[in-house]
Order: C-alpha cells, then structure tokens, then sequence
C-alpha cells in the first residue's frame, strides 16, 4: 500500500499484469481529503445500518427454504465455465454472499409469517439485490472507516493500511481449490475417529465420506442433473418444447426422466442436493450439532458487535454451523462457507459435547499437523533427511532446552520450519484491533520468533547438536555443521488458512516478523507439492520467493501470486524492481489464471489443461534430473546457477552442448566452450571414444578463459555423455581466478596457454550477444 490509506487517492499505473501504486496527492491534500471522508463517517454508517435494518425486515417475510434455493441459482448460473477468480466479474462475489447473508438474517431474527403466506418470487429477488447492495456499499465503507482513523490518529499510516486490507479480505471465500478441498482435513480428523464415534455415531471416514458427497452435491450436483436430463431427454439445445415433451412421456414417479426433472426443477432439488441427512446419511443428532434451527439465535447471539451487528465483514452464524432446519429438515446451501470452516467447527462441537477432550484434542491436532507437514516437504523433496521434534540448548539458560517442530536437510539446504495447528481467532481489525493482532502474534509471530531462535543457534555455533528430548542426558539426534550449508529458509506453516495475510505478512512491519520467514498455510503447502515435480526447481523457487519476502516495493495478496511471477518472470523481484522506485508498491494481476486453470483439471480431467511452467531446455532439465536422481553433492548450488539463467541463455546452452557433441563425433577430441554474460562458465563435454583432456588441462583451460574474459570467478563444468546422448556423470565446481598457485600453475603459464588457444583457434566462444541461429 501507499503512505495514504484512501483508494480513491492512488494512482494505478500499469505495466502488463503488474500496477505500480503510489500517492498523486501532496500531503496536504490527503489530509484534505480524509477529513472530508470522515466527516461523512457517521452518515454512510447511518445509512447502511438503515439498509441493512431494511433487509433483515423483508426477509422476515419470505419463506427461507424458497429465498435460499433462489439465491442458490443465482449464484450457480455466473459461475458455470469459471476456472478462475480472475474471470469472475465485478459484483458477483457480493451475488455469491446472498446465501451466507440471509441465511444468518434467517438463524438470527424471527419470521413475521402472518401464518406462513410468504411474499411472492418477485419479492424474494428484491430482497436479494438489496443484500447485493450492501455488500458493495459495504466494500466502499472501507474508504470512509481509514479517513476516520486517519483523522482520529489512533492508528499509524501502516496499521490503517492493515486494517483496510484486513476488511476487504473479509468478504473473501473460498480457500482451497476443489480437488484439494478434504485432503488435509482426512489427515486432520483421523485420530479424532474414535471420539466423533463415541458422542455422534461417526467415524472419521463416515464424517469424510458424507463432506465428499456434499461437495459433489453443492458444486456440480445441478448441473450435472441438468447434463443428464438434457442426454436422456434428447433436449440439448433448445428447451422451448419441453412442456409438450413432457406432456407426451406423461407424469410417472416411475419415469427415470420425471425423476431428474423433478431434481432439476422441482421441490426433489430440495430434497436431492440439499437436504444434509439424505447427501450425507449422517445420524440426526450430529447434524443437529452442526446446524441452526430459524430464529434460533433471535434472543441469545443476535448481537456480534455493537457498533456493527449484522454488518457483513463481522463473523456470521454460518461460519459457526453451515447448516439450517427449516420445518424439520436440514439443509447445506453454502459450499464456501461449509468447506472454508468446517474442520474449525468440529473441533468446536466436540469440546463443546466433551470438555474434557480440548487437551487431547490440542496434542492430536499437534502432531497430525506435523506429520501432515513434514510429508509434504518429503513429497517436495525426495531423499532428504526430515527431523520432527528437535531440541537444542537454550542461548540463555544452559539447563534448558528449546524445541524446534521440523528441520529438513536437503544437500546445501536447511529448512526450519514451525508448524502452528492453533485457530486464528476472527475478531475483525476494523472492530478490535489489538484482539486481532494478539491472535496473529499467537500464530505467526510467535513461529517466526521461534525459527529464528533455531537459526542463530546454528550460526553461533561451530557444529550444531540437535536432541532427541528436553534433557541433557538425552541422545543425540542429529548435528549441523555450518560451513556445509549455503541456503537458510524458515517457515511458518498454519493449519488456519489466512492467505492474503500470510503472503505479505513480512510487510507488515509493526508485528515485527522477519522479512526472511516465509508463512504458509497447509493448502498453499498442499499446492506446491502438486505443481513442483523437481526438488532443484522448488529450492530455486523458494531462493525467490525468501527474495521477494525482502523486497519492499512487492506486495502480493496470495502465495499463487508469487508463484504465477516466478513462472512468468523467473526472477521475479529484478523483474518489477526495474519497473518503480522504493517508495513505490507493486500489486500483479492475472498471474494465477494458468495455474487456477490447472489445478481445476486436476480435479475434472476432461478440461486436459497443460501445466503452466518455465521453459527449461531438454539437455538443461536431463542435468537436473541428473543431478536429483545421483543425490550430486552441491547440486542445488549448481541448479540455482542454472535456473537463474535467462530465457536467451538456457536457450544458447541447450545449443551448444548439442552442437558440441556432434562437433567432437566428427574430430574425435574434446571441444570446450565458453557461456558469459552476467556470469562466466566453461564447459567441457565428454563422449566415447575421443581425446579427453586430462584434468590438470582442463583447469588450465578454465584459468585461461577466465584470464582472457577478465573473470574473477567462474563455473568449470564437466558433462559426460554415452552413445545414446544420455548423462553418465556431471562434475563442476566455482574456480577462482586467483586460487591459480594453489593448483600449482604460474600466472605465465596461463598467459602462455590463453595466447596458444587464440592462435589455433581450438575454442568457440558463446558471448551474451551470441544468436544460436
């Protein structure tokens, strides 16, 4: 964000799909301006607090079950074909809060029936454009609420920018994508399986399985039955017969055709795809736990908060049960707010049935979480060494001993990574600030301090011992010797999904998080493990996006940002940082559509959508898979040195090598070559039966390219081929010019060797001017 809270008062300047955001108003004029908007505070408040006063009274007199099964089609029919958020159109996330919205007016306030004749359709749709005007009204009271706080100067210019953000991110649903929607919570619920039985008659997998057929059900159920009707019916594209066809088949509960007309557009939708208990078969008594009866909450829990209740920012009833009973049957219309909280509420219901069960429940979930995590990082990372539970000595107390949740040791690598399984409490920033901030201090500031506790006690010393237990007799685990390690990450992994918080979170400055932490929820972990099938290209990922972590003007609202960027741009952070000066911020836009469009083939494999991903080379990713299946020593080192090439010189080294290899075919002897730009590399290609080059002449070789080119340091690489054209060894290693003596050349001796190689002319050399046609 900018130094100035207010939207209205930044100018968007647009570079592709990157927007550079910065203030067009002198300081003065902001303050101008937001006194103007604050003055308006109390009337736009006013006036909303009527709007919504206004709907809560017509809604209490349309009949529920009809309103929600309205706003249900409503919602379904823009959505249809969308793969990805950035396709949606402006005002349909407000259609898509028109469940959520009277569902809660519903559980929270009393029906005014006159005995039950409810107001007609046209009634009901009123109604709901209403509920569609509020939410918009209320997304532009943000602007109002910063020019308050502004003026009120409670608040820094940063924490009025957290809170606006925090307040638009509200209205957000969705959390993960729809193949991935119960693969975590499994693991989550598994060893809860036995008390979920014991209070409902449950287990784990009946709890999964029905979630998996309201999933179908919420989703794509309708048009599904619409699919089929349309196949069955021989009705596929044009529908203004249907009447007479039906006339003739005649009406038969029998009829497989009646039957799936009825689900499409009769009172058996109802029953087919909404009523929880016939989707789910799930004893009565557990659905009762997870549902509101209408007015319930008329008396007990009306007000959420008193300066905003019934505002739609604040926590809903259907975030706290996904479920309605009207007229004695419970209904699931809500597929977001279901699956974004349902884990949450379980956890919810349970200790409010068995109070007794919260430790249990805490350890379980602990532990769950962990191995959760840590098998994710195993599936990112085939071969490494995974440490869960790792104690080392306390800095300050030598008695003591701290903990660390998971360490992974990947060959030049450390990852260091808390796991933290507790809930994010919803107090809404806007509300209470401090309650807000105290709940993420809980969660990720408090595993950020605990990462970097782990990390300056591998810095400090010379060999660090890691511990089975807290005790100084316990045995030892494992030991970091320091010198052997080039790359650092530390990492904060929730349970609770708070993405556009998370991927900026080392932005914001007064929660005083380390810019290196990187925090992650389980379903953006989840993502990785999906998309990244080479672990040298994930580490070479994760340099960027600890980068990005760093870079001040980068300002992202989701982790698949940050991954679209890298896709695109490779270095992603040189990229936008040539675009805008430090006191500038960048936004991207539309960099997750390729991977939205992906991951939703993943779960529906008849969209058959290409992975979106960088070009790496043939001969560039055979060296790669080379060096991840060989287990190479420093392999990542030499990955990130390859993948930091650009599109141009990838390019030019794929060519090159395949020119070489067909060059030494035909003079039976090796032929080096040089690659530069803002780097230096000379490599050496080996095949069967040529001259090789002994190995004192080939670093002799590489000194004098380095002398040549004016080189400080370079990489000597070493590629061996078989007959097939397949890698049977890779060597490299960094020479440094002036380590020359210590490998016992003198510097005339490498003056001698660079004029003899001018002279015959044995070398080709690749400059970063250099076009492969």
């Amino acid at each position: 964000m900018t130094d100035n809270p207010f939207e209205e008062l930044t100018g968007l300047i647009s570079f592709n799909s990157i927007s550079s955001l910065r203030s067009k108003y002198s300081d003065t004029e902001i303050k101008k301006q937001a006194i103007a908007l604050s003055d308006q505070f109390e009337l736009v408040k006013n006036e909303i607090d009527s709007d919504i006063d206004a709907i809560i009274e017509r809604l209490s007199h349309c009949d529920p079950l009809r309103t929600l099964v309205i706003a249900t089609d409503l919602v379904m029919v823009p959505m249809i074909n969308k793969v990805s958020e950035s396709q949606i159109t402006p005002g349909i996330s407000q259609i898509v809060r028109y469940i959520e919205y009277a569902q809660s007016i519903f559980v929270t306030h009393k029906l005014n029936d006159k005995g039950n004749i409810f107001a007609d359709d046209d009634y009901i749709f009123k109604t709901l454009s209403m509920i569609e005007d509020l939410y918009n009204k209320s997304i532009i009271f943000v602007n109002y609420l910063a020019a308050k706080l502004y003026v009120d100067g409670q608040f820094s210019d940063e924490e009025i920018d957290y809170i606006v953000e925090s307040y638009q991110m509200s209205f957000v649903r969705g959390n993960r994508y729809r193949f991935q929607q119960l693969k975590n919570i499994k693991v989550l619920l598994q060893p809860h399986s036995e008390e979920l039985f014991k209070l409902y008659g449950v287990t784990s997998d009946d709890l999964l399985r029905g979630l998996q057929e309201l999933e179908v059900s919420l989703s794509s159920g309708k048009v599904d039955a619409l699919s089929q009707f349309g196949m069955e019916s021989d009705i596929t594209t044009n529908l203004d017969d249907l009447g007479e066809y039906l006339k003739k088949i005649q009406f038969d509960p029998g009829n497989s055709l009646w039957t799936l007309f009825d689900k499409c557009f009769g009172v058996a939708l109802y029953v087919a795809l909404y009523d929880v208990k016939q989707v789910t078969g799930w004893p009565d008594s557990f659905i009762s736990k997870l549902s509101f009866e209408l007015g319930e909450l008329s008396t007990t829990d009306k007000k959420s908060n008193s300066d905003y209740d019934n505002w739609p920012f604040v926590d809903l009833p259907v975030q706290k049960k996904p479920f309605i009973n009207i007229d004695g049957i419970t209904y699931c219309f809500d597929y977001y707010n279901l699956f974004d909280n349902i884990y949450r509420v379980i956890q919810k219901i349970i200790k409010e049935s068995d109070s007794t069960y919260a430790t249990k429940w805490a350890l379980f979930q602990q532990e769950a979480s962990e191995n959760l995590v840590a098998n994710m990082f195993r599936k990112l990372l085939p071969g490494s060494e995974v440490y869960l539970g790792n104690y080392y000595p306390d800095e300050n107390h030598t008695k003591q001993y701290d903990e660390n949740d998971i360490l992974i040791i990947y060959d030049t690598c450390v990852l260091i990574i808390e796991v933290k399984a507790g809930s994010f409490t919803y107090t809404p920033a806007a509300t209470d600030f401090q309650a807000h901030i105290k709940s993420l201090d809980a969660l990720i500031k408090k595993a950020d301090y605990q990462c970097n506790r782990t990390l300056n006690y591998i810095n400090r010393c010379e060999r660090a011992n890691f511990y089975k237990t807290n005790s100084k007799k316990s045995d030892l685990k494992f030991y970091l010797d320091k010198k052997k390690y080039n790359y650092f990450f530390t990492f904060c992994i929730t349970v609770d999904n708070f993405n556009a918080v998370e991927a900026k979170i080392d932005k914001a400055h007064f929660l005083n998080i380390n810019s290196g932490t990187l925090a992650v929820s389980v379903d953006d972990l989840d993502i990785y493990t999906e998309f990244f099938d080479s672990p040298l290209i994930f580490l070479h990922y994760l340099k960027h996006r600890q980068a990005a972590s760093n870079n001040s003007i980068l300002y992202l609202n989701d982790e698949l940002d940050h991954l679209g960027l890298y896709i695109k741009h490779n270095d992603y952070n040189g990229y936008v940082s040539s675009y805008v000066t430090d006191k500038e911020q960048l936004v991207a836009f539309g960099y997750r559509r390729d991977l939205d469009a992906y991951f939703a083939g993943i779960h529906d494999d008849r969209l058959k959508i290409e992975k979106p991903k960088q070009i790496v080379p043939e001969r560039i990713m055979q060296i790669l898979i080379f060096l991840e299946s060989k287990q190479i020593p420093r392999r990542v080192d030499f990955a990130n040195f390859l993948l930091d090439m650009s599109d141009k010189a990838r390019r030019d080294l794929n060519g090159f090598i395949s020119y070489v290899v067909g060059r030494e075919k035909l003079i039976k002897s090796m032929c080096p070559f040089a690659l530069e730009g803002d780097f230096f590399m000379c490599c050496f290609v080996r095949i069967p039966r040529i001259t090789i080059m002994p190995k004192r002449l080939i670093d002799l070789h590489t000194y004098a390219l380095l002398k040549s080119r004016n080189k400080v340091e370079g990489w000597q690489v070493i590629l061996s081929y078989d007959d097939d054209c397949c890698i049977t060894d890779i060597a490299f290693k960094i020479c440094h010019y002036f380590d020359f003596e210590k490998d016992k050349f003198t510097e005339s001796e490498i003056l001698d060797y660079s004029e003899s190689i001018k002279s015959t002319r044995k070398i080709k050399y690749l400059n970063k001017d250099y076009d492969n046609s």
